[in-house]
């Protein structure tokens, strides 16, 4: 964790004189690493950074579980760069690129924190700074992720009145250079930290509060620590909201990658408030979360004056040239609103374009649709868009405990620990790539008209698909809405000569299988610093997830419950068993391919012979060949 509170590494200063070593031992210790080429440092320096593997940031994983990111990725604390940058002032430059090169800043204090070290001017009381210092540390800050709080509540903690969201403007006016921003924006609290995000904050709380408390203005503050009752420092002030500090003009960079995410109750940002949008210029990649945007910032993205008439700074700005609509790549809406956006899309679109969005009012996801209807619309308007993703989301149905009892006791299935062990502690678990060959079979049997194991599961229960059912629909209404998207958008490119867009819909990651983390965040930063310098690819991390009709053939196990005790695995619903549930027409006029996977697949392993015997069907090399691809993922994911 970046620690902005060591006293040395506050703005530009210099490790002291007296940080060598003095004893003769230790001196000739630090004359021998003096000695080696700093290009050997460099590469020492690099092997101090959190390790990032970019196939460890893709989702789902093999076995739809999130990689331990503390543990194989932030793996080595910031301090030991720290230690460097204090050892010489030879080596102080090199270290200091590499601490700050990108901050992850997961509480407020670590914002409020990093936005004094960066800042000459430290006014507490008015919560901003007056000038910005060039510093050498400010210079090598190449991404960054901050989270601030907003609260309609003027009761604040005194303590959490520092991190107000102005603090995001001292940051952004500080550092010049940034190419990737993660601006994260949650609810304040409303207490030092009994509803703290997490224990580090309030970790942190306790180490800082002799220095704060001693620092504090009106001491009469520390003895109501509990509230703060100024009703001057009301945190939804429209010109206090975090993204309008980024649309300032006191922000100097020139963002090539942005993730936005605010929560549901935090109010969109007013265009009116910004005074300059010049910051989101040069985007190629934006990541929206959470909030569905306003329609003033996807006209804006857009280059669309039209859709934001009530916004004349927004027709200004795209008559500057400064919207980002000629250069953006990709964009991605994450987070619970794309399910909205995309289910119900097709009916919508069609009745759209007859009436205004007025008649629509009705309906609970009429602004979802509209923001997505807008962007189709104005497809032409995004010529180098190549990528447009969309998440989505499926509860997960309840195991159907009591049919697997009854075909258990019938015979229909048998338990299979000995082929498939379970987990050490009982637990159940999603499948994995190990499981390719069974569904392989299963798939097969499914294709060629076997419906033996379905007859069997009928007898026992004749009503037992009524279970699954719901879930089916859905997952065909978002595959609807897919193609619908798809034909419309497209449609238009190519009627105007551009390229098709590649449209994806992929799980939703916030989602009970994944933790957010500085992993996620090292990963879009280092793709987005590379793609900048022309050296590495962008689409990484969140921008490598694969769809999820793709995934029913390549990794079909993934949303199955493997139940060795039951010799089956149950489909989950959380992604969906059918790739095609509408028959959707390929461009050339033809059937698209389908692949679906039974609700429930037996587990059972096929005597080699027999399934190289069926292999050799009319698609058995493209089974063969699937294979091949599982176990390269799967070695892939635990090399």
């Amino acid at each position: 964790m970046l620690n902005t509170s060591t006293a040395p590494l506050q703005g530009d200063a210099g490790p002291a004189d007296d940080i060598a070593a003095t004893t003769p031992g230790a001196q000739h210790a630090a004359s021998t690493q003096l000695s080696l080429p700093l290009e050997i440092w460099h590469r020492i320096i690099n092997l101090l950074l959190p390790t990032n593997r970019p196939e460890h940031n893709v989702y789902p994983q093999p076995n739809f579980k999130s990689v331990n990111h503390r543990a194989e990725c932030i793996r080595t604390s910031h301090r030991d760069l720290a230690a460097l940058a204090l050892c010489c002032r030879q080596l102080h430059p090199l270290a200091t690129q590499a601490l700050y090169a990108a901050p992850f800043l997961s509480t407020p204090r670590k914002v409020s924190r990093l936005a004094r070290s960066l800042s000459r001017n430290d006014d507490e009381d008015e919560g901003k700074a007056q000038g910005a210092q060039t510093c050498l540390s400010a210079q090598a800050v190449r991404a960054l992720h901050v989270k601030c709080q907003l609260t309609g509540d003027t009761k604040q903690s005194t303590k959490v009145k520092r991190a107000r969201a102005s603090d995001v403007g001292v940051l952004l006016s500080c550092v010049d250079d940034i190419r990737y921003l993660s601006l994260e924006i949650s609810e304040g609290r409303k207490s030092k930290y009994d509803d703290a995000e997490d224990a580090e904050d309030a970790d942190e709380y306790e180490a800082d509060k002799d220095h704060d408390d001693h620092n504090d203005d009106d001491k009469a503050d520390d003895d109501s620590d509990e509230y703060d009752d100024d009703a001057d420092n009301e945190e939804h002030d429209e010109d206090n909201h975090p993204f309008i500090h980024l649309l300032s003009t006191s922000t100097k960079c020139r963002l090539r990658g942005l993730r936005y995410r605010a929560e549901k109750d935090i109010p969109n940002a007013s265009l009116a408030r910004a005074t300059s949008f010049a910051p989101l210029s040069r985007l190629t990649h934006l990541e929206l979360a959470r909030k569905l945007p306003s329609q003033d910032l996807i006209a804006f993205v857009l280059g669309a004056p039209r859709l934001a008439p009530s916004q004349p700074k927004v027709a200004e700005a795209i008559a500057a040239g400064l919207s980002p609509n000629s250069t953006l790549e990709c964009l991605r809406f994450s987070d619970s609103m794309g399910t909205l956006m995309i289910r119900g899309f097709a009916e919508y679109a069609a009745e759209r374009q007859f009436s205004g969005p007025e008649a629509f009012s009705f309906r609970h996801d009429a602004a979802a649709l509209e923001v997505l209807y807008s962007l189709t619309t104005h497809s032409t308007n995004l010529p180098r868009l190549r990528l447009l993703i969309i998440e989505v989301r499926s509860g997960v149905i309840d195991m159907p405990l009591e049919l697997l009892k009854q075909l258990k006791r019938s015979r229909v299935l048998k338990k299979a620990y000995t082929d498939f062990p379970p987990l050490a502690d009982g637990s159940d678990e999603y499948g994995d790539s190990s499981l390719a060959s069974v569904f392989s079979a299963s798939m097969r049997d499914h294709a060629s008209g076997d419906r033996s194991l379905e007859a069997a599961i009928s007898a026992v229960d004749p009503s037992w698909q009524d279970h699954f059912r719901a879930t089916d629909e859905y997952w065909r209404q978002v595959h609807q809405g897919k193609h619908a998207l798809q034909r419309l958008w497209n449609d238009a490119r190519v009627r105007a000569g551009l390229a098709p867009t590649e449209i994806r819909l992929v799980a939703d990651r916030f989602g009970d299988y994944w933790d957010e983390s500085e992993c996620n965040f090292r990963c879009q930063a280092t793709g987005v610093d590379g793609a900048a310098q022309g050296g590495g690819p962008s689409d990484v991390g969140v921008w490598a997830d694969a769809d999820v009709f793709e995934l029913v053939e390549t990794q079909p196990w993934l949303s199955y419950f493997q139940l060795a005790r039951y010799g089956c695995c149950s489909w989950s619903g959380a992604l969906p068993r059918d790739s095609n549930p509408n028959v959707s027409v390929t461009d050339d006029g033809g059937e698209a391919r389908r692949i679906v996977v039974p609700q429930i697949v037996k587990l059972e392993r096929r005597p080699l012979d027999e399934q190289e015997g069926q292999d050799g069907g009319e698609d058995g090399g493209g089974l063969k060949r699937q294979r091949t691809e599982e176990n390269a993922v799967q070695e892939a994911g635990t090399s």
